[in-house]
């Protein structure tokens, strides 16, 4: 124990991480994490995608978990590389600290990074405290600017939002809406939270993701390599009631959905996808709406749009966070180490990608 009062433990076994998940959850919530800090965006990644070993520090103070990494650790070439739990598919993480209890993070900081120990943090969320103290001690710490997410601001009143959004968004929906009156279709749209109901409206989310992915092909999260993890990740979230999924219908023919989780202050619209069949009806903007709709009604202050700053995107965000990568590590020479193994693993991936 330092000299601060806190305790630092490591976790790296599975099973006690499930153990750990309504404490992890609680101090998530406290800690205003967005939604990829939490078991259960973490725990359904680690069992279908993670590659390695999970590495989640606690802090505490007494009994009380004050902070927490959420980290897993792979041998990459030799190396020992820190990154996040869930990385990649567009999360954006951060340690968890609690209010007040800022000063664990140099605890957890020197835990994850010994003298043969590299970190890679990718979509570092640039909002978040912690990183000040990581470059101290003798550590070597490397942050540069990575992506832009857009946010769309949901206090007040809707009324007041609606009067102050973007006139092109305005002019959008009106179009949007003239195009179902001339086609005599009616536009409604679901809100699924329900484990039950996530499983009887999958085979619609496949098929609008199907269509999307034939006319403008992007990663198909429903298909492949990816679907378990996706499966795990909508039945983990709404048992947890953290899933919000938006699935939208055109004269009762599923054309959209928005696939939003829930986090401490947030909610993040991780996969959105339509049927270009009814881009006339624009279903993302209706669909968006109602997403809009529903975060005043539940009283969530934030709708983040995450990474990437598409036009779409800025028609309804009226604000913006940025995200950083961090390289890290104890001496120059590991991080130099760390770079090099991560650069020629990459070369090695582009050579295999054109070999297929």
């Amino acid at each position: 124990m330092g000299a601060s009062g806190v305790r630092v433990g490591r976790i790296t076994d599975a099973d006690e991480l499930h153990a750990l998940t309504a404490e992890w959850t609680a101090l998530a919530d406290r800690a205003g994490a967005r939604a990829f800090g939490y078991p259960f965006w973490c725990l359904p990644w680690l069992r279908r995608l993670g590659r390695g070993r999970p590495l989640v520090l606690t802090a505490r103070v007494g009994d009380e978990l004050v902070g927490l990494a959420p980290f897993h650790r792979r041998g990459l070439a030799g190396a020992g590389i820190v990154r996040f739990l869930g990385h990649g598919l567009g999360a954006v993480s951060r340690l968890l600290l609690a209010p007040g209890h800022e000063g664990a993070a140099d605890a957890l900081w020197r835990t994850a990074l010994p003298a043969s120990r590299f970190a890679e943090l990718l979509e570092y969320d640039g909002n978040a405290p912690a990183l000040d103290g990581l470059g101290a001690s003798g550590r070597r710490c490397e942050v540069r600017p990575r992506d832009v997410c857009p946010v769309i601001r949901t206090t007040g009143a809707l009324e007041d939002w609606w009067a102050a959004s973007d006139s092109e968004l305005r002019r959008v929906l009106r179009r949007a809406e003239r195009a179902l009156d001339a086609d005599g279709v009616s536009f409604e749209t679901e809100l699924v939270v329900d484990p039950d109901r996530v499983g009887a409206v999958l085979p619609e989310l496949i098929a609008i993701h199907d269509a999307a992915e034939a006319r403008n092909p992007r990663q198909h999260f429903l298909a492949g390599r990816w679907a378990p993890f996706t499966r795990d990740l909508l039945t983990t979230a709404a048992a947890d009631g953290r899933l919000r999924l938006f699935v939208g219908r055109a004269a009762g023919r599923p054309v959209s959905f928005a696939l939003l989780l829930l986090g401490g202050g947030s909610m993040a619209m991780w996969l959105n996808r339509f049927d270009p069949a009814f881009d006339r009806f624009s279903p993302g903007h209706l669909t968006l709406r109602a997403v809009v709709e529903a975060a005043f009604a539940e009283g969530v202050p934030e709708v983040d749009l995450l990474l990437g700053d598409a036009r779409y995107k800025r028609l309804w965000a009226q604000g913006e966070y940025r995200t950083l990568t961090v390289h890290a590590a104890t001496s120059v020479l590991v991080l130099k180490t760390g770079r090099a193994v991560l650069a020629t693993a990459a070369v090695r991936r582009r050579r295999a990608s054109r070999g297929r």
